[in-house]
Parts: C-alpha cells; sequence; structure tokens
C-alpha cells in the first residue's frame, strides 16, 4: 500500500488493538511522516466538544450550549490547525476526492464500538458542485445510517462569521420513522468538522423532535 500523502510505501504497521477489534480491518493510507503533520488532539480535552485544552473542564462554547439545554456530547481525532486547514480544504475547497480514505484506519478505530452512525449530509447543491459528498467520503467505511437531509441554507458555513453560524436557522429534516429511529437505543452524529457545533446541535434537535428517544452524541474529524 503506498502512502497517498508522498506516494511512498506506507511504514505503518496495524495495531493489535485493531487486528482484533469488530468492524471493518483498514490499512493506514498515510505514512508516518504525512500523518505527523497533523495534530492528533491526546489528553485533556472539553468534556463537551471534544477540544483540546489544558483541563478537563467545559469550554467557554459548551458553558453557552449548557445553558441553552442538554449538552452534545462531541469526541475529535485531530486539532483544526494550519496542516488540517490546508487538508480539508484540498479534500472538499478543491474536490481531491482521493484524499477521502486518508484518515480511515483512524476513524474506523475509534467508532468500531458505535451504534447508529448517522452522517451530517451535503446540501444538494454542494453535492452538484463538488459531485461528491464529503462526509460520505470520509466515514464510508462504516455502516451509515442516512436519517436526514439538508435544505438549502443561504450561504455555507464556511463563508459565514461565527455570529452568523450560531444564528443559521434549522435546515435538517429526519427521513427514518419514530419507530426506525427507536430501533437504536443510541446515535452518534458524523461531521467532518466541528467549529461552533450549531450544525450539530441542529441535528441533534431535529432527531429528537421526530420522536427519538435515546442518547445522541457525536464525532466529528475535527475539533
Amino acid at each position: 500500500m503506498r502512502c497517498i500523502g508522498c506516494d511512498r510505501p506506507t511504514d505503518r504497521s496495524l495495531q493489535l488493538t485493531t487486528l482484533f477489534a469488530h468492524g471493518p480491518l483498514l490499512a493506514p493510507r498515510l505514512c508516518h511522516s504525512c500523518l505527523s503533520r497533523f495534530c492528533l488532539i491526546t489528553g485533556a480535552t472539553c468534556v463537551g466538544c471534544g477540544r483540546m485544552q489544558p483541563t478537563e473542564q467545559l469550554c467557554s462554547d459548551c458553558r453557552k450550549w449548557e445553558h441553552q439545554g442538554r449538552l452534545l456530547h462531541n469526541r475529535a481525532l485531530f486539532a483544526y490547525d494550519a496542516s488540517m486547514k490546508a487538508w480539508i480544504y484540498q479534500y472538499k475547497g478543491l474536490g481531491d476526492y482521493r484524499l477521502h480514505v486518508a484518515f480511515q484506519d483512524l476513524i474506523a478505530a475509534r467508532l468500531r464500538h458505535a451504534a447508529a452512525l448517522v452522517p451530517i449530509p451535503s446540501e444538494p447543491k454542494h453535492f452538484e458542485l463538488r459531485g461528491f459528498d464529503p462526509i460520505i467520503g470520509l466515514f464510508g467505511c462504516l455502516r451509515l445510517r442516512s436519517w436526514l437531509r439538508k435544505t438549502a441554507t443561504e450561504r455555507p458555513q464556511a463563508q459565514k462569521t461565527r455570529q452568523e453560524r450560531l444564528k443559521t436557522p434549522q435546515s435538517f429534516h429526519v427521513l427514518a420513522s419514530e419507530q426506525m429511529l427507536n430501533r437504536a437505543r443510541q446515535i452518534t452524529l458524523l461531521d467532518d468538522l466541528y467549529t461552533t457545533g450549531r450544525t450539530l446541535y441542529h441535528a441533534r434537535d431535529a432527531l429528537v423532535a421526530a420522536g427519538f428517544k435515546g442518547t445522541i452524541d457525536s464525532f466529528t474529524l475535527i475539533r
């Protein structure tokens, strides 16, 4: 297997925890050198959103969400630094779909015990422009439940200020029946990037409004 970052042979071996885990067995697609460009989230994180920080207390953003209702528990793989910003721009902004497999071995290992995995869908116009759904691409190695549809919004989240993102109106519709939803006791929402949390909270609220009675958390590639 060759690294999709530098085209050299990948030098990362499969871990024993992966070999004996339930779920898909995926070979690494980035070598150690290319993977080391990105900052894996380790150590203390905010117990709400998963942001890397000195303590495990709620960050200021999550304290605001907590005041508005039940907190959404999110975990992520990487910090949003310059290297990851460049990578996500190449993948989503430039439409370099070959990058969708870059982190699938790490994603599969982290989500191997998850129950119902529900991806955040692309808006139809964004899908038409890119020709692919970036979230389905990132998490497509896993069994996904396409239970959400996203209607068109005025502008993409990436083009909005922080305050504009927080004011984005609800745009999710639930496609699954209440009976189907409640066959699962837990839902994990999947997205590429957690910034303000607005998108994930809207998705959570839509599922609750549709009658889901279990617990909902989320997982993102980046925080």
